[in-house]
């Protein structure tokens, strides 16, 4: 019985080594953000690919501010910005707090009417967002106004973010807070 045995699990391959497999698509980023819009795009992929907060700074000028929805800051008690220090933190700690890289998920677009104001080293950018979070099950959403700045490297940045509410209490802002 034990040499059918043997001669089966011979014949089965069972100790061979098995065909590697194709490495999984790295996480989507800019390496340059030689473009206004690649830098939002980046903003997009550091909280669509948990992989990229560590990047996430990187897209943000040294003299970034982040301003919250005025009712945010009236109803919550945030103050009304922050600054680069506060606004990385935020991502990663809510990366590390169990938000798992297929439950954060963003999504933008263009604002109906509402042109992106193009200029030579800065550009304005106006969106809707939404931003679900489906370990908390909430989706924040409302608009923002987004300055980038062509930086003195060449590269753009995240100067200065402006959050607003649109028809519901559940801002990015909020989002923010709650994870800081």
């Amino acid at each position: 019985m034990s040499i059918v045995l043997s001669m089966l699990m011979l014949s089965c391959n069972i100790f061979q080594p098995r065909d590697s497999e194709m490495p999984s698509k790295p996480p989507e980023w800019n390496i340059l953000t030689s473009t206004a819009e690649k830098c939002l795009e980046n903003l997009v992929y550091a909280y669509n690919y948990k992989q990229n907060g560590i990047r996430y700074d990187s897209i943000l000028s040294n003299s970034f501010e982040f301003y919250f929805d005025p009712q945010d800051v009236q109803d919550i008690s945030v103050p009304p910005f922050w600054q680069k220090q506060q606004e990385v933190s935020v991502l990663i700690d809510a990366q590390q707090q169990g938000v798992d890289a297929e439950s954060l998920f963003l999504s933008m677009s263009n604002i109906d009417g509402q042109n992106d104001n193009h200029n030579v080293t800065t550009v304005v950018f106006y969106r809707h967002y939404e931003l679900w979070v489906s370990d908390l099950g909430k989706i924040y959403k409302g608009k923002l106004q987004i300055s980038v700045e062509k930086e003195s490297d060449g590269l753009w940045r995240i100067k200065r973010w402006y959050d607003y509410r649109e028809g519901s209490e559940w801002t990015w802002g909020r989002m923010k807070y709650e994870y800081y």
